[in-house]
Parts: C-alpha cells; structure tokens; sequence
C-alpha cells in the first residue's frame, strides 16, 4: 500500500512542556490507524498540529509526499485532511443539512450573479450537493433527520451529523477526534 500520510520527528513545546516528542507514524491509503493514550498525552495536539491549528517546533507532516506542516487549516482541508472535534461544533437554529452546507464551500464554483440568477451551473451544483448530503446522511444512518433542527437531536446523532459533514469534504485522511 503506498504511503498517504508520514509523520517524522514531529515536536510541539508549549514553553518548558513538550506535548509531542519526535512523533513518528506512517499512514497507508486505506488503513485504519487509531492514536490512543491517556488524558494529557498529546492526542489532541497531533490532530491540530496535522490540521494545521497548531504549528510544530521540529518535524515534517508529509501528506501526498508534500511538507504539509505549518501550512494554514483551510489550505490542508483542500488537500484532503478532514477532522471533526471532540466538542461537537454544530449550529444551533440550523438544520442538519443546513450545518452540512459548510462542507462545500471551498468547492463552490458559481459566482454570486448566478446564484441571484439561478443559472444551469448554479443549480447543477446545489443538486450534486444534496445528493452529497442524502448519500452521506444515508451512511450514517441519519437521513430522517436532515430537516430537524440540531439542538434538538441527541449527542448520539448530532456526532453521526459532523461526521456526515466531514465526509462531504470528500477527505483522503478522515481524523475523528
């Protein structure tokens, strides 16, 4: 299996305390890899580092062969890392495909003027988005739940939700935090 994602000597310090040491891991496309240990151990810090919330002291984030590391959050989302949070970081007062939308947003194609217009392109785009979300909604097991509001969901489903909302990226490398 050809290597996706390599992490090498990856460092984070936070004054005196280093949270991650020489961090080192490879990422095969289609693997499964879990990060596991106990409170305080890092476990978050790797993600933000990798998503590029956090920038390392030493160490490179390869992703495609390419030095991701120090590189801006929504530039490594466009590559194809997706995450979601251990707080659930739904919208209140929006739906649950309301809250999925987002997802698309670097995608978008269409300008301003066409969507005031409802252009060919424009609604071309909006249908393959909602069939992204009905597929994703679908895989999760939460389709009859796209029109409810979230805050009125249980934890359970509302989690289902933000994966469904990473998976719209249409991400290489999936983190679940």
């Amino acid at each position: 299996m050809p290597v996706l994602m390599q992490i090498n000597e990856l460092t984070k310090q936070f004054g005196g305390l280093k949270a991650v040491s020489s961090l080192d891991f490879e990422l095969h496309r289609g693997e499964l890899l879990g990060l596991i240990g106990p409170n305080g151990a890092g476990k978050t810090t790797v993600f933000n580092l990798i998503t590029g919330i956090l920038r390392p002291n030493a160490g490179r984030i390869l992703f495609r062969e390419k030095n991701i590391a120090g590189w801006a959050p929504h530039r490594i989302s466009a590559s194809g890392i997706a995450r979601t949070f251990q707080n659930i970081r739904l919208i209140s007062g929006m739906t649950v495909r309301e809250n999925i939308r987002p997802a698309f947003h670097q995608k978008i194609k269409y300008s301003l003027l066409s969507s005031l217009m409802k252009t060919t392109s424009f609604i071309n785009t909006e249908m393959e988005m909602d069939r992204k979300i009905n597929d994703a909604l679908s895989m999760l097991q939460v389709s009859e739940f796209a029109d409810q509001h979230v805050e009125d969901l249980p934890y359970g489903i509302q989690r289902r939700i933000e994966i469904a909302r990473a998976l719209c990226l249409d991400p290489m490398v999936l983190l679940l935090r």
